[in-house]
């Protein structure tokens, strides 16, 4: 029946109290089938967004700056989703309550300290089961920036619990690996620590009865992605790892830093308040996403404290052991905003692969223009800002690619020359009804140096072949590649620097 007119013309409320709600779903179906008709629209009871009530989440400006508490209203996570923060340590000693950082509490699982030198561990031994993180000289309340508490609090402080900082994921569980220790870490320490994080077995270290479905690894060093490290992070993606990396902070082409460069990991940039490139951050085409990592340099809020991200410190103020908060800035600030948020698209599909974790962050990411980028090509800040409630919707509407097309081997053939002997193929592929549709491409001829085409806009797998025996399938002797993640095409723009590599 006709309950009243409303405002907007030709429409009214109706009631019919007699209707079941599968009823109710029914009629407006029915009713939207109508030719007549324009809009059906259900008259649902809307709940306040979800706001956690930590004593300081009013300071966490960068929560809603990536559509966190509508997000959170589809789910605050799981404690069975493990997250590894390959760092500094933690600040949650395993067995002495005075050194437990309360924000932390019920969160941490039995992790490791892999700083083998003690040089650089500062606690006096080498390798071993405590990953504590005792700071940078012998008094804990000096000369460190906790770096890896401050990550991990990102991730997942414990929250609502009324005090404190609230994290990304409410629930998930936290695997502390500590190989950075005064000075840093050998590069053999940290990628050793990133391996037993995934579960693979190390020499020397009892394996791990917790790995990590997600790798947090805020750090970096100037170097193009060798191979011997790309092979260390190819074993741990082969586990079913989604690792997700810093793209670093010397306001440079991220292509030269490792391992923000390696194939497989998602490289995320940093934003400031403004929503703008922070201007330390790196830019460039290995950058997936971007994700407030702050800038305290600016208080654009007007809230008296810098505008960088809030989370968990050392204080020697207030009980109980190292109640203290901190801003920083950093694109290491804002890798983990990337880590919680794919933690509760996993909360929502356990089976999440990193290529759908990649589909679902780059899909949903709002576009920055040239001015927000800080650069004159959209494309050097990825896919743009993270936007978590867009992210989980996509997770929730299912369906989701895989990290790249399929590709079906033919018969087997004669092994072939050491470089491709005709032209390469290039080619853009679109997912369209379960299928891969050609978009783009050109035929490139020796030296194969470049190649150039337009796509229409969205997101697009880039792949290059060379049929060796004339067969016309992808088969042994071939040469054949695909660029290692999905690459998202703004319209009107040009990528450039997507290297692909064939063997």
């Amino acid at each position: 029946s006709l309950a009243r007119p409303l405002t907007v013309e030709g429409a009214a409320l109706y009631r019919n109290s007699s209707l079941t709600a599968e009823e109710t779903l029914a009629l407006a179906a029915e009713l939207r089938a109508r030719p007549d008709v324009q809009h059906v629209l259900l008259n649902t009871i809307m709940q306040p967004l979800a706001v956690p009530n930590d004593a300081y989440y009013g300071l966490q400006w960068h929560y809603p700056a990536m559509n966190l508490p509508a997000a959170w209203d589809i789910t605050t996570g799981s404690a069975d989703t493990v997250v590894a923060v390959v760092d500094s340590g933690i600040l949650w000693h395993p067995t002495n309550p005075a050194q437990q950082h309360p924000d932390f509490a019920g969160k941490v699982l039995p992790g490791y300290d892999f700083i083998s030198d003690t040089r650089f561990s500062n606690d006096g031994d080498g390798r071993d089961p405590d990953p504590f993180d005792p700071g940078d000289s012998t008094d804990p309340r000096f000369n460190s920036s906790f770096h890896g508490s401050h990550v991990a609090g990102t991730i997942a402080a414990a929250t609502n619990n009324n005090e404190g900082v609230a994290g990304v994921n409410w629930h998930a569980s936290i695997l502390p690996v500590r190989v950075l220790g005064q000075g840093g870490g050998s590069m053999l320490d940290v990628y050793e620590g990133m391996m037993w994080a995934a579960g693979l077995s190390i020499s020397g270290v009892p394996d791990n009865p917790n790995p990590a479905r997600i790798i947090n690894m805020s750090l970096g060093v100037s170097n193009p992605c060798e191979p011997g490290v790309q092979a260390f992070i190819q074993q741990v993606l082969q586990q079913g790892v989604i690792v997700v990396v810093a793209a670093g902070n010397a306001g440079e082409d991220a292509a030269n830093m490792q391992p923000a460069n390696c194939p497989g990991v998602i490289t995320v940039g940093a934003v400031d308040i403004g929503n703008s490139r922070a201007p330390y951050s790196n830019y460039g085409t290995v950058i997936d996403v971007m994700a407030p990592g702050g800038y305290m340099e600016e208080d654009l809020n007007k809230d008296g404290y810098p505008d960088g991200v809030l989370s968990i410190n050392y204080g020697d103020y207030q009980a109980p052991y190292g109640m203290n908060y901190v801003f920083e800035h950093g694109t290491s600030m804002a890798a983990p905003h990337v880590s919680g948020l794919i933690s509760l698209m996993l909360a929502l599909d356990p089976d999440l692969t990193a290529g759908q974790a990649l589909y679902a962050l780059t899909g949903s990411a709002t576009p920055m223009n040239a001015a927000e980028c800080r650069r004159p090509n959209i494309s050097e800040c990825g896919a743009g800002r993270v936007d978590a409630l867009a992210a989980l919707q996509l997770v929730q509407a299912g369906n989701l690619p895989d990290a790249g097309p399929p590709v079906t081997p033919g018969p087997p053939g004669q092994p072939g020359p050491a470089a491709p002997s005709g032209p390469v193929l290039v080619a853009a592929l679109q997912e369209a009804a379960d299928e891969y549709e050609l978009v783009g491409s050109q035929t490139v001829d020796a030296p194969f140096s470049s190649y150039s085409f337009e796509s229409p806009a969205g997101p697009v797998y880039l792949v290059a072949w060379s049929d060796e025996d004339g067969d016309g399938t992808i088969n042994a002797g071939d040469f054949y590649g695909e660029y290692p993640q999905q690459v998202t095409v703004q319209a009107g723009t040009t990528l450039t620097g997507l290297d692909i590599h064939l063997e």
